[in-house]
């Protein structure tokens, strides 16, 4: 039998590691409340507390795995892992490397943004396929962003495991499983499973949901739609319908392909859809109306949460908002151009996702490239299986099948060229079209192709002046 007379340590763990407020409505998830609470837990003869960060709005030990990589990294190599974030991101990497600081060993912004797209052609970052012990062909780096990113066989800039942002800046639909169940309409992940997942079965689909509830004639804020989205989906539906606008030659450097038959034929799908004010809550009908309309609780928002949206065509980022959702929903990637196009494609927002890159003020690329490579490789292990298993397979996604349907959305991602290099405005072409609601989209492009092809020159003499 114990000794009950010697003196007992009690640790209280107030938080947990795993726990989620849907598991309890006592959990402590803000500051204050886990202040309050381990006041209690003092008073009530605790002598240690153990806590475990939490993102207030959701409640996610979401910095434990990332904090559990750095410790192994930093034990393992006798080094310090110090995250220096800042408002200016391309502003602060440029002037460190212009004055020859070697005070970033990587640097983690957007692709876009005058970052990445502008470091890279002022000769400002490293070739990733030249740093020791980055391998490049291991799991941990997105061997979509490698192959698609790298000009000239040179890389600068790619995806890893080290960095979540670009997992959330990927594009998907949302859809609402009551709606589906309702109307006694097609189930969406059998249409992916059996490839018949296509613009057109989702503007059939759409149609028929659409509905003036409240009958007064006009299409408002409370009424059912079919799809709702923004006039920057219809560019990256045209990369989901399997269209490049720009491809890379045999020497790995960007040309212009334009427009062709089958583009066209899906614009004016798009069109057809995103047109229809009948149809389509359209987020940029709403800017400036009074309404907020993104922010977890506005029009966009509301309109899915309160099952009056069918499909929500957005980010990944946007799933968390609707873990509260009493309908369940599904997740899917977005519809092929047609039951022939060979998979499914997932475009990720080139001004939101966190690219890496090493700058050429490195004094040791080899230690770099080793503790970089590490970091990935640990990420892999540890932060991935926390954010996509855990986080999006078990927390936000409400079913089996939604778990299936990521594997086959960050599979078949792209990251394409013309939003990254913004070359004659290319992209922008499709938006003004949308906002104008004109399909006169040929003779759009072709005013704007010599300042295209002009562009795409200026880009390739850029990155001339140091490839060699």
């Amino acid at each position: 039998m114990s000794d009950m007379s010697k003196k007992r340590i009690v640790t209280a763990a107030i938080t947990g590691a795993i726990h989620l407020p849907s598991m309890s409505e006592y959990l402590p998830i803000t500051p204050e409340q886990i202040i309050d609470e381990g006041v209690a837990a003092a008073e009530a003869g605790a002598a240690v507390l153990h806590i475990h960060a939490r993102i207030p709005e959701t409640g996610e030990p979401i910095n434990d795995a990332v904090y559990g990589r750095n410790r192994t990294i930093e034990e393992k190599y006798n080094i310090s892992i110090v995250n220096r974030p800042t408002d200016d991101i391309p502003g602060s990497a440029r002037n460190a490397i212009m004055a020859n600081s070697d005070e970033y060993d990587i640097m983690m912004g957007p692709l876009a943004n005058s970052f990445a797209n502008v470091l890279s052609q002022g000769g400002m970052l490293a070739d990733l396929k030249n740093i020791a012990y980055i391998d490049l062909a291991k799991p941990w780096y997105d061997q979509n962003a490698n192959a698609q990113l790298s000009i000239g066989g040179k890389l600068y800039v790619t995806m890893s495991d080290i960095g979540l942002v670009d997992k959330n800046a990927t594009w998907s639909y949302l859809f609402n499983k009551k709606m589906i169940a309702d109307f006694s309409i097609d189930d969406p992940y059998k249409l992916v499973r059996g490839g018949t997942w296509t613009i057109d079965k989702m503007l059939e689909m759409s149609k028929d949901v659409a509905h003036d509830v409240n009958g007064d004639g006009v299409m408002g804020i409370d009424d059912r739609y079919g799809y709702a989205g923004e006039t920057y989906n219809l560019y990256i539906g045209l990369l989901s319908a399997g269209h490049q606008f720009f491809k890379k030659n045999n020497n790995d450097l960007p040309e212009y392909a334009g427009l062709d038959a089958a583009s066209i034929n899906s614009f004016e799908k798009f069109m057809t859809m995103l047109g229809d004010k009948n149809l389509v809550l359209r987020a940029d009908d709403w800017y400036g109306k009074g309404p907020e309309v993104w922010g977890g609780s506005g029009v966009m928002d509301n309109a899915f949460r309160e099952n009056r949206v069918l499909f929500f065509d957005t980010s990944m980022a946007r799933v968390v908002f609707y873990r509260d959702m009493d309908a369940d929903f599904g997740i899917v990637p977005p519809p092929k151009r047609d039951e022939a196009q060979q998979g499914y494609i997932s475009s990720v927002s080139v001004n939101s996702c966190n690219s890496l890159t090493v700058p050429v003020t490195v004094s040791n690329f080899e230690r770099t490239g080793i503790i970089t490579d590490a970091l990935a490789a640990e990420s892999l292990q540890t932060v991935i299986p926390a954010y996509y298993e855990v986080q999006l397979k078990t927390k936000m996604a409400r079913d089996e099948e939604s778990g299936e349907m990521l594997d086959i959305i960050y599979g078949g991602r792209i990251f394409d060229l013309g939003l990254l290099y913004d070359w004659g405005g290319f992209p922008s072409a499709f938006a003004n079209a949308m906002q104008s609601n004109a399909t006169d989209i040929v003779s759009r492009v072709e005013k704007i192709e010599t300042r295209i092809t002009d562009a795409i020159e200026k880009t390739v003499e850029a990155y001339a002046s140091f490839l060699n």
